[in-house]
């Protein structure tokens, strides 16, 4: 039986304040951030000396369709680097009243003005903004990313500029360096962290993590191209060819690929639609049709995803700037349409090429599962914990090199009946990641295969602190999933000597009673069968605990819901 030779970490405190886990623990194992390659490359719209028509400049007013209209004496004030120092927040928004305040919120007191264009909002997006100072600039919207965040720049009076959109914040953890960066001589740009939220298909919140330039100098030369997934670095890199863009400890949170946010707004729709006309004009363009491909994706069209992703990946080399990553998606529109074998495939030869890249490694242990091959998967979830998470210059997926190859190796030596290992496997995962629920609820589902009651109970205080009434309901919900009634019957009473006032807790415990007691009618009823007097008696009291559990949870019992059998007949 293989064996992924994993330590049982030291006790360390298992806490559940607020579940799941939205940002990653602050380690020193996160990856430093990668430098972006270059994208497309387009004439800049805004070069020094260019001189744009007066009558195209109309302050806070609409201003038509395609205009990069700016003030020639804002031109003048750039060109001679007669500009205020500190840092211009440069947004474009649309009907973004629900987010913008949250947005807004995370950098008050590090921005120095806040140039906000409104793109066609029917909300109150405007009067919001207006409300935090901002200066809002209205523009038709031009179907192109680019040419509305350039429209932004144009009107930012510092010297530095920061970019963000309103379903995104500042982490609250990059606070404190974000200013003491604007001081730094000899760097003209800094890479923050995006860390996108998503909901996956088993519901469960996964961050995906990649770099992203949003602090920049404020220089006339340096502008937005791309008519969607706009990039700047191209153009800084042409005015500045020694330009020095750096890391720093700076994390965005992106809540726009949430499920509630993808419910609410037709992004994917909309894009679809500026990429199929980019596309009409230039048909070659390998990042348009990677694009494109995400979007299908989003949408949930993998057939179509995978054609376009698949006639990417056949057309460019190693050396395209976002190979690694066409490689990861690629692979994963496979796995979804049910095509594991030309996954590995893809991701083998992936692996070879980008031998750092942990997320290859990762999806070749998934592929391997769902080819029946679970040795080969654990080998591999081994190899993702020896890499660790990816460097710098990858989309990853937090935990790939962590707690989430930690519960795929879980789930792995759990199949091969190796429990011992499982438990092993899930408690490092518990290790990596404290708040990460589904391990809890695999190390107590094999803990259930190796000890008692009692021996389950001693496991878990021997290497995580259960502290918090919080952390303990999430510890008995998972003992009742494994339907480890004893042990959540021992877990419970504990728990009301602990906090005798918390009613939840009184009710959890009333529930590890009958499902105790409900265990014990059943087996009851094995014993008694065939004796239709004693199993009618049985019926009645297995009946007045259903519902008096569904009393007690607040839920009624449905149709759909299993319920006990029909007492015998008389005649049986």
């Amino acid at each position: 039986m293989p064996a992924c030779g994993l330590p049982i970490p030291r006790p360390r405190p298992w806490t559940a304040t607020r579940l799941p886990s939205l940002c990653p623990s602050t380690s020193s194992s996160t990856p430093a951030l990668p430098t972006l390659p270059s994208l497309m490359v387009r004439p800049s719209p805004l070069t020094p000396g260019s001189r744009l028509p007066y009558n195209q400049v109309t302050r806070g007013k609409p201003i038509r369709k395609g205009s990069l209209a700016t003030f020639p004496g804002r031109v003048r004030r750039i060109i001679m680097e007669e500009i205020a120092p500190g840092v211009s927040l440069c947004m474009i928004v649309r009907d973004e009243e629900e987010n913008l305040p949250r947005c807004l919120d995370s950098v008050a007191g590090l921005v120095d003005e806040i140039v906000l264009v409104d793109t066609g909002s029917a909300d109150h997006t405007v009067s919001l903004a207006r409300s935090y100072g901002a200066r809002v600039f209205r523009l038709e919207w031009p179907e192109n990313f680019a040419m509305a965040r350039n429209f932004s720049l144009d009107q930012a009076t510092r010297q530095w500029i920061f970019c963000l959109d309103a379903d995104e914040e500042l982490a609250p953890a990059g606070r404190a360096s974000f200013r003491p960066l604007l001081a730094r001589e000899g760097v003209e740009g800094y890479l923050s962290t995006i860390l996108n939220l998503v909901d996956n298909p088993a519901g469960e919140r996964e961050i995906l993590r990649h770099s992203s330039l949003r602090l920049f100098r404020n220089r006339p030369g340096y502008r937005f191209r791309g008519p969607l997934h706009e990039e700047i670095l191209t153009s800084i890199r042409e005015s500045s060819p020694q330009a020095v863009i750096a890391a720093s400890p700076v994390e965005i949170i992106h809540h726009g690929y949430t499920s509630p946010a993808k419910a609410a707004r037709n992004k994917a729709g909309r894009n679809l639609g500026i990429l199929r006309q980019a596309l009409a004009g230039n048909p070659g363009d390998l990042f348009l049709q990677y694009n494109l491909g995400l979007e299908y994706w989003q949408l949930g069209d993998f057939p179509a995803a995978a054609r376009w992703l698949g006639q990417v990946y056949a057309g460019c080399g190693r050396e395209w700037p976002h190979a690694a990553a066409l490689t990861r998606n690629y692979a994963i529109c496979l796995l979804e349409l049910g095509d594991p074998a030309t996954a590995v495939a893809v991701l083998e030869q992936g692996a070879a090429r980008f031998p750092a890249y942990t997320d290859l490694f990762y999806l070749l242990a998934v592929a391997h599962r769902r080819l029946g091959q679970p040795e080969k998967a654990v080998e591999l979830a081994s190899r993702c914990l020896e890499l660790g998470e990816p460097p710098a210059g990858y989309v990853s997926t937090w935990g790939v090199g962590g707690h989430k190859a930690c519960m795929l190796a879980g789930e792995m030596l759990e199949e091969l009946e190796d429990y011992e290992q499982a438990a092993r496997a899930y408690t490092v995962a518990l290790q990596r990641h404290p708040q990460y629920v589904p391990a809890l609820f695999g190390l107590v589902r094999v803990l259930g295969r190796l000890y008692d009651a009692q021996g389950c109970v001693s496991y878990l205080e021997q290497y995580f602190d259960f502290s918090t009434a919080r952390a303990v309901e999430v510890l008995l919900e998972a003992l009742a999933t494994a339907r480890m009634n004893e042990a959540g019957l021992l877990v419970a009473r504990k728990a009301v000597r602990l906090w005798p006032e918390n009613q939840r807790l009184r009710l959890l415990l009333a529930r590890a009673l009958m499902l105790r007691e409900r265990e014990v009618l059943a087996a009851a009823r094995g014993r008694f069968r065939g004796v239709p007097v004693l199993e009618r008696e049985w019926y009645g009291a297995a009946l007045a605990l259903e519902r008096l559990e569904a009393l007690i949870s607040g839920r009624k019992r449905t149709g759909g819901e299993a319920e006990c059998p029909p007492p015998p007949s008389a005649c049986a």
